[in-house]
């Protein structure tokens, strides 16, 4: 709840009279989830090609700006 608050994804949930509302089913998790699996696949693909490692680091709150900016 507070992630989602301090993204912005309650406001733009809101009810009608403008009033926030939390996403329920994790939402926030799941985006992030989905980011770091991406982000673990390029570093995987990148090892393969180049024989380095790479460190992942994932923060709930960008994915959740990111997940936002697309369009709607």
């Amino acid at each position: 709840s507070v992630l989602q608050a301090y993204s912005g994804m309650a406001v733009a949930n809101a009810i009608p009279g403008g009033i926030p509302k939390r996403i329920g089913l994790y939402v926030p998790d799941n985006i992030s989830a989905i980011y770091a699996a991406q982000a673990i696949s390029a570093a995987l693909f990148e090892r393969c090609s180049s024989n380095q490692g790479r460190h992942v680091e994932v923060s709930l709150a960008e994915c959740c700006a990111a997940f936002q900016s697309g369009p709607m």
